[in-house]
Order: C-alpha cells, then structure tokens, then sequence
C-alpha cells in the first residue's frame, strides 16, 4: 500500500484503507463521487464505464469497514442494477442518489451496534440481504444488523454520521484489465498535510 495522494488513480481491484483520523474524496470518471471516512476499507470490485450509459457500465464496491458518501454518477442512472454496495451483513443498491453506507464491525461497535449502515441524502437506495429488503428515503437511515436479521428503517440518525477525520492510503492490485474505467483521488488529507 501507498499513501494517497492528490491525483493518485484508483483502479477496479484497489482497496483504498484510511486510519483515524483520516478522510479523503475520490472523482469517478462516471462524475460519481466517493467520501472515504475514517476508519474505513473499501474495495473497488468492478468499475467500467466507457463514456455513456450503454448496458455494459458497472460499478461495485465492497464496503469492508468504515463508511463512504457516494453520489452515484452516470453508472446506475438507467441500468440501476449495475451499480451495488456490498457489506458483510446487506447489499446496498441506489435509485440515482446521494447516500452514506457504514459498516461497523464488533470490535469497533462502541458508538452504535455493529452491522450495515445507509443514510439516503437525495434519491433512495435498496438495502437487502436474503432475510428482507427496504426502501430507504431522503433523511431515513436503513440498518441491518447482519446477514440473519432483515433491514429496517432506524427511527433516528445514529451518531456515527457525525464522524469525521484524515488519512488515507490505496493498496494497489494488479492490472485487472486494459480496457478498465479508473477512478482518480482528487484530495487526499494526511496527518494534517494537504495534499
């Protein structure tokens, strides 16, 4: 692994890890964007894009720990299935938005119970897993404790939102394919350097 830098491309197969206190924003060539917040590990599983909406866009992250803000871009806007957010407890799916997915392992579940996460900004996602299926909207956060429990709608913004930091860095994979969409880091923070 690297730091992250600014202008540092992130490619489909990188996992993009940040420690506390640590935040970054990576530009998707889709115009999406990705938050990195604290404390968070996420891999980027597929992400093609040629340019325009044509069936074979996709974009798929796996949402390992920690949490993103992700405003989705071109990919999902008409072939919403081929964008998708997987957790360890639900797969989170979007219907053109602005959402914030969290994943909160045991060991670090002293603010707020362990499991998946998402907070609707603009737009609405489905969070599901094989125990049920919900419909977040704006404002609303869906949680689902772990892949045995079925999703449902907090009553309440769980503290976690509140976090923030900086500190980022990518672990770089090998080169997946050569006709692959990258994403590139458009700022980076680190130890109270900007970069």
């Amino acid at each position: 692994s690297k730091p992250a830098v600014k202008g540092l491309a992130v490619e489909e197969g990188d996992t993009i890890a940040s420690g506390q206190p640590a935040m970054a924003q990576v530009r998707m060539n889709d115009g999406g964007i990705l938050v990195i917040r604290p404390n968070t590990r996420l891999v980027i599983k597929a992400f093609q894009f040629s340019g325009k909406e044509d069936g074979s866009e996709r974009a798929h992250f796996s949402l390992e720990k920690g949490g993103v803000r992700a405003v989705t871009g071109e990919i999902g806007k008409t072939n919403k299935q081929n964008y998708l957010i997987q957790t360890p407890s639900a797969s989170i799916g979007v219907r053109g938005t602005d959402h914030e997915p969290f994943t909160v392992e045991a060991a670090d579940a002293a603010l707020v119970p362990a499991g998946t996460y998402d907070k609707v900004n603009v737009g609405a996602t489905v969070v599901e897993n094989a125990k049920g299926v919900v419909t977040v909207q704006p404002g609303e956060v869906g949680f689902a404790a772990n892949a045995a429990t079925a999703p449902v709608i907090l009553p309440e913004v769980p503290a976690l939102y509140s976090s923030a930091g900086d500190g980022v860095k990518v672990a770089k994979r090998g080169s997946q394919s050569s006709g692959r969409a990258r994403a590139s880091s458009s700022s980076a923070q680190g130890a109270g350097d900007t970069a």
